[in-house]
């Protein structure tokens, strides 16, 4: 083993979403440290890719997508051949497959927990679960994923909570973007009050009870628009949803959008009525713009925004309503909301803060295979 601890990091796949995001923000702090890091995917989604090889990073390709017969041979061949100190998991199938081959190298294995382990699917536990008790360590992106876990989950091993990040500046500094430059500008162009959601569309996200809530809104604040990026078929019902309310020409999808940051850029009010999630990267990114956000009072979104900030009731359309009206009413009070909001996601749950969390255990890991 190097004095240099040695990390291969280990993700289903690398495309554009949560995990692999938190997986190049704390791989960008990690580059002038003293941890060397190799990155391996199981195929399938790889827009991260070119961007951590950017950083230096060598980044393998393991397969063209789980599960395939040779990954398990492929895998092993790959970590032995760089004989790491730690092999360091993300997602069920990594887990699967590199938490064995990791204990059978010599090497301690990480494994990170990004969501509310009891809404895993049933096919997601059988894969993550039986191999967990070979993990020396366990990072939960939030305390509520802590706290989901069953209590023989990675059994004997030390469970870290790091916070999932990101690089706030970066995310800003990509949102600034004036409305005549943007190709949807036009569209939430119009004096109106802009409530902005960033999601796919599903029912965990809650967007029917932000549709539900849009008649008081717009009743109190004619003219505003409901925007919302997102994808998958949930999209009809929620069309159909909106024009049964009479409020079709207020809300505006904006299918995927490449710059979903200038949606929070050019919001008035930023709305997540989840009904889970697990540290949501998108709430800390809306968090870096400054503006006030309304959001349900699940556990992880608490711990995001702070005991103190208020919060509404899951499944309460109304109170949805109601915050978003209060927060317009008084854009003064709505802009101290959100620049509070601002300054506790820059100094929270930064790249730089993750980083030397996850630098510190593989240290204290490294170490004791030596």
């Amino acid at each position: 083993m190097s004095s240099t601890p040695r990390v291969y990091m280990l993700s289903n796949q690398l495309g554009a979403g949560g995990v692999p995001q938190v997986i190049y923000n704390v791989c960008e702090h990690l580059h002038d440290s003293d941890i060397d890091v190799r990155i391996g995917y199981l195929g399938g989604n790889d827009e991260s890719v070119e961007r951590l090889r950017g950083l230096g990073y060598t980044v393998e390709r393991i397969g063209d997508g789980f599960p395939e017969i040779e990954q398990p041979i492929s895998l092993y061949r790959a970590i032995a051949d760089y004989d790491p100190d730690i092999v360091h998991t993300h997602m069920a199938p990594a887990s699967m497959l590199g938490r064995p081959i990791g204990s059978l190298v010599g090497a301690a294995v990480v494994s990170t927990v990004h969501n509310i382990y009891t809404e895993h699917s049933g096919f997601a536990k059988l894969m993550d679960y039986p191999t967990s008790h070979l993990c020396d360590a366990v990072v939960l992106v939030s305390n509520a994923v802590r706290d989901s876990l069953p209590p023989t989950y990675g059994i004997g091993a030390e469970k870290a909570v790091i916070h999932n990040c990101i690089d706030a500046e970066a995310v800003r500094q990509q949102g600034e973007v004036p409305l005549d430059d943007l190709p949807w500008g036009d569209r939430i162009r119009g004096g109106g009050s802009v409530v902005a959601n960033v999601a796919r569309f599903s029912k965990k996200k809650g967007q029917h009870d932000l549709v539900a809530a849009l008649p008081d809104i717009v009743d109190r604040f004619p003219g505003s628009k409901l925007v919302m990026t997102g994808w998958g078929p949930m999209k009809a019902e929620l069309e159909t949803q909106a024009t049964r309310l009479g409020v079709r020409e207020n809300v505006v999808f904006l299918e995927k959008v490449e710059n979903p940051y200038a949606v929070y850029y050019h919001a008035d009010v930023i709305a997540f009525p989840s009904r889970f999630e697990g540290f949501s990267i998108g709430l800390l990114e809306a968090m870096a713009f400054g503006r006030p956000i309304v959001t349900t009072d699940i556990a992880p979104f608490v711990e995001a925004l702070g005991e103190d900030y208020p919060t509404v009731s899951v499944g309460e359309p109304s109170e949805l309503a109601d915050r978003i009206v209060a927060f317009l009413s008084a854009p003064e009070r709505a802009a101290r909301r959100g620049e509070r909001l601002r300054t506790r996601v820059d100094g929270r749950f930064s790249g730089d803060v993750a980083a030397r969390k996850h630098a510190d255990l593989y240290r204290r890991l490294a170490a004791t295979r030596r």
